[in-house]
């Protein structure tokens, strides 16, 4: 089966039946197809979260150099490990800086639409 948005072909699947996409309409790009609006929304989201959770391990860092630490906890999802402090702060005021400009663009130009199945 074939997956259309706009009459442009965005996926080929044999055992996926895909009904939304999560499109970059910045760079044209396809993020990915799920077999459902709530999925594609969820996928989206995850990019974004990946991108809060790096805002906060960078704040960690911060905090750490500012109480004269040599380590700060990172958080990866449901694990957590020390890392060792590298750089000044202007390094992670900068990933911050990064983070946050990167969700700015997926929350504007990342869109979810809907496909048209087609054989």
């Amino acid at each position: 089966m074939k997956f259309y948005y706009k009459e442009t072909l965005i996926r080929t699947s044999k055992g996926h039946v895909y009904t939304h996409a999560v499109i970059n309409q910045e760079a044209g790009t396809v993020i990915g197809c799920r077999t459902s609006e709530k999925a594609a929304q969820q996928l989206k989201q995850s990019y974004i979260n990946r991108n809060l959770l790096g805002i906060e391990n960078a704040r960690r860092a911060i905090n750490a150099i500012e109480n004269g630490k040599r380590f700060y906890r990172v958080q990866t999802g449901r694990d957590s490990y020390l890392e060792a402090v590298g750089g000044d702060k202007s390094k992670y005021e900068k990933w911050i800086a990064e983070n946050t400009e990167r969700i700015q663009r997926i929350t504007a130009m990342w869109k979810v639409v809907p496909l048209e199945a087609r054989e």
